[in-house]
């Protein structure tokens, strides 16, 4: 019997913006027909919040078929695969998280509670109606509007917003860890990696230790890298380092060689170089043109990442 044919994922990657605390991909543009362009599961490098105003329609959460309706809100960790389906145009607004930063702030003074924390809140996927997932949506939704008005001191409204969004969803897994114990899912064999990736981009990454996190030989994690994330596992961590870098010099003036150290890379020759490779030009000319060459960065993340626009 020959081998099965490995089930296709796609990878999207998010950023957030400078100096916010969310992504939002909020309005009108998001009223749409789900899952007619793609029929297959994806994830992405952040936690994502889903809040469906309107409509109908299937969540698939790894391998769970989870049918949706107006009112519900979803929270899907980082690296979980899904995929949301719809016969009809459905009204739905998403807010995107890093977790991990919001822990470090707090709980500054333990590494460990950090780690504990964040890995019951990437215990399982969930999509709640409006009675049980009151809590949540309401924080959500609190986001939401202060992310549409953007009155005075919004970011530090939105900070404390999504602290409280992140205890309340702390509070339920603990909840829902005694009902029901832990999820069974079959995350991307590569999700180890990639969350290695995430936390110690800085440092020198050898392919074979990312190999070893996911418990593969390296050839083989070379190959299934590949087949979910249609790059390489040397490029995708250099295109994370890159965005870093350019996060450094749009935020203040750096030497190179400060640039290049905190990013993870070995001198300013090599950052260099992979800097031209991914953007097509050299970190100083990059500095002087910041916004032509901001915008190849982000048609570098969609086409090789495959990251949603607004459209």
């Amino acid at each position: 019997m020959g081998r099965s044919k490995r089930q296709r994922l796609e990878f999207r990657f998010y950023e957030i913006p400078q100096n916010e605390h969310v992504l939002a991909l909020l309005g009108d543009s998001w009223r749409r027909a789900y899952g007619h362009d793609t029929s297959y599961l994806h994830f992405h490098n952040l936690m994502e919040i889903g809040v469906c105003h309107e409509g109908q329609g299937v969540l698939t959460l790894d391998k769970r078929g989870c049918p949706y309706t107006g009112g519900m809100i979803s929270v899907i960790p980082a690296n979980f695969p899904h995929h949301t389906q719809s016969d009809r145009t459905d009204f739905w607004e998403y807010l995107y998280l890093d977790p991990g930063q919001i822990l470090r702030e707090l709980y500054p003074n333990s590494t460990k509670l950090q780690e504990e924390k964040l890995a019951l809140i990437n215990r399982r996927a969930l999509l709640l109606d409006p009675t049980e997932g009151a809590a949540l949506a309401g924080a959500a939704r609190e986001i939401i509007r202060e992310m549409q008005g953007k009155d005075p001191y919004y970011r530090d409204v939105v900070r404390d917003l999504v602290k409280i969004f992140l205890l309340r969803l702390l509070r339920l897994n603990e909840e829902l860890g005694v009902e029901l114990g832990p999820e069974p899912v079959s995350r991307p064999q590569i999700q180890p990696a990639l969350a290695y990736i995430q936390e110690h981009f800085r440092s020198e990454i050898h392919i074979e230790t990312l190999a070893r996190q996911c418990g593969l030989s390296e050839p083989h994690f070379r190959r299934v890298f590949r087949e979910y994330v249609n790059m390489s596992p040397v490029d995708y961590l250099n295109s994370v380092r890159i965005r870093e870098a350019c996060r450094m010099m749009d935020r203040r003036d750096c030497p190179m060689d400060l640039v290049a150290g905190e990013c993870g890379f070995s001198s300013v020759s090599s950052f260099t170089r992979n800097f031209k490779k991914v953007l097509g030009t050299t970190p100083y000319q990059w500095k002087l043109q910041r916004s032509k060459y901001g915008s190849r960065l982000r048609d570098y993340s969609i086409t090789l990442l495959r990251g949603w626009e607004e459209t």
